[in-house]
């Protein structure tokens, strides 16, 4: 029967919420928003030059034409346009977010904040039951026991009054299932659609509310409020799938890398054959002493570098390749948040709000995009580091 009470109170509100989406949608706002869908920041992306294909030119982009006399700061120039794209972006919303949030807080101090945070508390169904917050904290613990088990007595009795809604039909279909275990159990078995239907021919017959002036634009103001903060919900519910995905193509993209570092016949073993040979170069008069033959030193160092050069190309290859398809994966994030932020920007209100009242979807969209904005930097950092891997076996050979 708990199933059956839950299943019937997700259709109603489900219908309630949908009724409160459309009507607020009447009450969004034009004027321009600082979040945009990641627009931007998706073309600072597709124009990071990614690593390149040679050992030679990786050496020229981190060491500069001159690899006797290198500038140790050349990658970094070479990068700097593409971090200053991004960072510009970064920075604009990084100051829209700062602005929202002082002219959100605006003349407010800790006694309005505090009493706002209680207003909140207060429209909590079984906490108003209960005669609020400030009640509930004078109560002794088995008081405000009494008080719970009471209010949520009254709340099950009739939800939807409890939460506000005024629906003779809502309030006749959850009493008949509760009454009626035969309807109860077809209402079960029934789709999302169907329970929907059966919930709008109960609402038939509801009658209309007559109300004063001020009625109804607090109730124009609690519909607009009630989809904004559905709104910020979505918003923030996108957030969380930003993170899930990066995470899951981060991990992905790192399980790669590690397994081309450190895969049989790397440059470990290619210094462990070293070793090898090393130990067997005999050893010459040199002066007063012995030393291991300086021109069959020379030569195995040679030969080393070469190999290590050798490796170095074919891993770079491989890394590009790997970097390519990270590229890949983050434009297919950054284009699925600008789908769901094109659908849901009309509805945006760019107007700043109290962060207290939890319905400031603009906010949470500026905070995805700077999360995208994130893995620009991140791509910059990870095409640095497989050039200079590769850079510094060219080096290594040229000083042999």
């Amino acid at each position: 029967m708990k199933n059956i009470r839950l299943a019937t109170l997700r259709a109603a509100l489900s219908l309630f919420f949908a009724i409160l989406t459309v009507t607020s949608a009447t009450f969004a706002q034009t004027t321009t928003t600082a979040s945009n869908g990641g627009a931007g920041i998706q073309v600072c992306l597709t124009q990071i030059p990614l690593p390149p294909l040679t050992t030679a030119e990786a050496a020229n982009r981190n060491y500069g034409a001159d690899l006797r006399n290198p500038e140790y700061q050349a990658l970094e120039k070479f990068y700097q346009p593409n971090t200053d794209c991004i960072g510009q972006i970064l920075n604009a919303q990084n100051t829209a977010l700062k602005n929202r949030y002082e002219a959100g807080m605006a003349g407010q101090d800790e006694a309005s904040m505090r009493a706002q945070a209680m207003a909140m508390a207060n429209q909590k169904p079984i906490l108003a039951g209960m005669g609020g917050a400030e009640k509930v904290a004078q109560m002794t613990p088995e008081q405000a026991e009494a008080a719970a088990r009471e209010a949520a007595t009254s709340y099950m009795a009739d939800p939807f009054a409890a939460s506000g809604v005024q629906s003779d039909g809502m309030t006749a279909l959850y009493q008949k299932i509760i009454s009626d275990p035969a309807y109860a159990a077809r209402f079960e078995k029934m789709s999302e659609q169907e329970r929907e239907a059966e919930l709008r021919k109960f609402m038939a017959n509801d009658k209309p509310q007559a109300k004063t002036p001020a009625q109804q634009q607090q109730e124009k103001q609690q519909l607009a409020k009630s989809g904004k903060i559905q709104l910020a919900i979505a918003f923030q519910q996108q957030y969380a799938e930003l993170q899930s995905q990066i995470m899951d193509v981060n991990n992905r993209f790192a399980e790669q890398r590690t397994a081309i570092l450190t895969a049989p016949g790397g440059h470990s073993d290619i210094n462990a054959a070293y070793q090898k040979k090393f130990a067997a170069i005999p050893e010459i008069v040199m002066g007063e002493g012995r030393e291991k033959d300086p021109d069959l030193v020379q030569k195995l160092n040679r030969e080393t570098a070469l190999e290590h050069k050798v490796l170095a190309e074919k891993l770079l290859k491989r890394n590009q390749m790997l970097l390519t398809e990270l590229q890949d994966d983050y434009q297919r994030i950054m284009a699925g948040y600008a789908g769901f932020y094109a659908e849901n920007a009309p509805q945006i209100d760019p107007a700043p709000t109290n962060p207290l009242d939890g319905a400031d979807a603009e906010t949470l969209a500026i905070q995805c995009e700077m999360t995208l904005g994130g893995l620009v930097l991140s791509l910059i950092d990870q095409a640095k580091e497989i050039t200079r891997e590769a850079a510094e076996w060219e080096r290594n050979l040229m000083v042999q």
